[in-house]
């Protein structure tokens, strides 16, 4: 049986581990809304303007990406401190699966919107330059133009 300050921390670990996945969703919805309105209002990049607003989402969509490792991530740091300590329970592992699962199902929902952003068309005087910023967002962790 657990004491009660062992019981508390218990409590805030749990809280710990929903709260990282519900920023993680936000993240995500926010992000995934970012994407929306440039589709919404970019049919395709045919300026400079465009461009600089293309860069501009990619940023943020890597910068978004940087954070939901850290808001997924750190709930299973959470949970194994928790098991290692001997404050969490075995079936806790549950606080981290579940969100998981749905920020998966939520991303794999989404990605169709940022496929359609990589697959934009662009002018021919714009087209390396996209390239170039769509090869950074698939393969580095940071904006570096």
């Amino acid at each position: 049986m657990l004491d009660s300050n062992a019981g508390s921390l218990r409590d805030i670990f749990i809280v710990l581990m929903i709260l990282f996945p519900v920023l993680g969703l936000i993240n995500l919805l926010w992000g995934a809304r970012q994407l929306k309105i440039f589709i919404d209002l970019t049919s395709e990049i045919e300026t400079g303007h465009h461009m600089q607003k293309f860069k501009s989402l990619v940023s943020t969509q890597m910068y978004c990406a940087l954070f939901q490792i850290a808001f997924l991530g750190l709930p299973l740091a959470i949970l194994l401190i928790g098991y290692l300590i001997g404050t969490l329970r075995s079936m806790d592992f549950l606080y981290v699966l579940v969100p998981s699962i749905v920020i998966l199902l939520v991303g794999a929902s989404i990605k169709s919107m940022e496929t359609k952003v990589k697959e934009m068309p662009v002018r021919d005087e714009f087209k390396n330059e996209f390239d170039g910023v769509v090869h950074i967002w698939m393969h580095k962790p940071l904006p570096n133009w």
